[in-house]
């Protein structure tokens, strides 16, 4: 869909924090992992943009991931199509679990429980609703600023960041700003540092913060994978880490908020670019000598349990990235915990196809894995460095490829005729 129409944009939220003892999701548990306190509510959130010639709807819940299940049945609870529908996740590790029926995901998701799938699918398709009726004509502006010290490489000595915190504010006629912010880090640590608690995590406490200043907010989650935020090693209690935290994000947006320019909404398009997945190999370590050879067949029981998981979560032999374009600005959605070298370079395919605000999401519309650049999965990671490194890799569940797939296919969309 594109269109050089008026922009109108709508607003809605919905509650969708869990009752205590239910699983909690991000963290592998044989016996289960469930939730003792309420940190803080949960929310989906949602922004509908429309034009005469049609619309979308961005919603971002409070959860680990989005299953290809989910975005279907909320879809069409709602009306819409997978098209219309970005459906995405902030990536906390510690919101609910029990939403998908995906076999060995139960480790890291508690048990399925078919109640729990259809009252999240149920409250996710009202807010889509809720924010389509309230559309009103709006203005839109960006910024992008960079923080250091925020996040760090969690694959690679001194290796790339994404420092771009990014903020969209749509203005609605006659009502408050919405803030749409994105910024590339893993929410882990609520996880880390208070494992029984629910809590929507970094995400959650900056959208808090955005409303308490007169502002509606959403918080799209950009690269997280090979990303960690800033983690002292020194005993810190959560409340403390986030505080922390959360204060670095917040000043960031408040220095983007200053530097705001107008964005012309002059071409408007919602797409979906379909990309064939690859073998599911969940190859651990790089191809880089005999040593790295015997690992990998030593490790042959654990990539065999990986790549069972992966194929039970995989539903389609194709993995789309979501686009969305309103003139100066472009959102990505993918379904992944996405590479920071993959969401960079996605950046400057799309800058250079005059994005001048340009924001890449992850756990968007499914989930095919971790997705990095092939480079990435070759470089023997140094000592400190190589746990995550070789996670990361097993959970390639749609092979080492994927990454450069994703990039040359939005490259071709974006820079081919409209």
């Amino acid at each position: 869909m594109s269109s050089g129409g008026q922009l109108e944009v709508g607003y809605a939220q919905v509650d969708i924090t869990p009752n205590l003892g239910v699983p909690l999701s991000g963290m592998m548990a044989r016996n289960g992992r469930f939730c003792g306190r309420i940190r803080d509510p949960l929310f989906a959130r949602a922004i509908h943009f429309s034009t005469p010639e049609g619309g979308a709807t961005l919603v971002v819940a409070d959860l680990l991931v989005i299953t290809a299940a989910l975005h279907e049945a909320v879809a069409r609870k709602a009306g819409g199509t997978l098209d219309d529908i970005l459906l995405a996740a902030t990536h906390t590790h510690s919101g609910p679990g029990a939403y998908w029926d995906a076999g060995r995901a139960r480790l890291f998701m508690g048990e399925y429980d078919r109640a729990v799938f259809e009252r999240l699918s149920d409250d996710l398709a009202g807010v889509v609703r809720d924010a389509r009726s309230s559309s009103r004509r709006a203005t839109l502006a960006g910024a992008s600023k960079g923080l250091v010290g925020a996040s760090s490489n969690r694959r690679q000595l001194h290796g790339p960041i994404d420092p771009e915190l990014s903020l969209l504010r749509f203005e609605p006629e006659g009502e408050q700003p919405i803030d749409l912010v994105s910024y590339g880090a893993h929410p882990v640590i609520g996880a880390e540092r208070e494992p029984e608690a629910c809590t929507s995590d970094f995400p959650g406490e900056i959208c808090s913060r955005i409303e308490k200043k007169g502002r509606r907010a959403v918080f799209l989650t950009g690269a997280v994978g090979g990303l960690s935020p800033l983690f002292p090693e020194f005993p810190m209690r959560y409340d403390e880490h986030l505080e922390l935290y959360s204060g670095l994000l917040e000043r960031g947006y408040d220095q983007a908020v200053a530097e705001l320019e107008p964005i012309d909404v002059g071409r408007v398009e919602v797409a979906r670019v379909d990309v064939p997945v690859g073998t599911v190999s969940c190859e651990m370590f790089p191809h880089a000598g005999l040593k790295w050879s015997i690992a990998e067949r030593a490790a042959y029981p654990l990539r065999w349990w990986v790549q069972k998981m992966g194929t039970d979560a995989r539903t389609d032999a194709v993995a789309p990235v979501h686009y969305l374009r309103l003139g100066e600005t472009a959102l990505v959605g993918t379904p992944a915990d996405l590479g920071v070298r993959v969401a960079l370079a996605m950046k400057e395919a799309l800058r250079a196809a005059g994005v001048r605000v340009p924001i890449i999401g992850s756990q968007c519309d499914g989930y095919v894995g971790y997705v990095h650049l092939p480079e990435d999965y070759e470089r023997v990671p140094e000592p400190g460095f190589r746990e995550m490194a070789f996670y990361e890799n097993a959970m390639s569940l749609s092979g080492r490829g994927l990454g450069r797939r994703w990039v040359s296919a939005l490259d071709a969309h974006v820079s081919g005729p409209s």
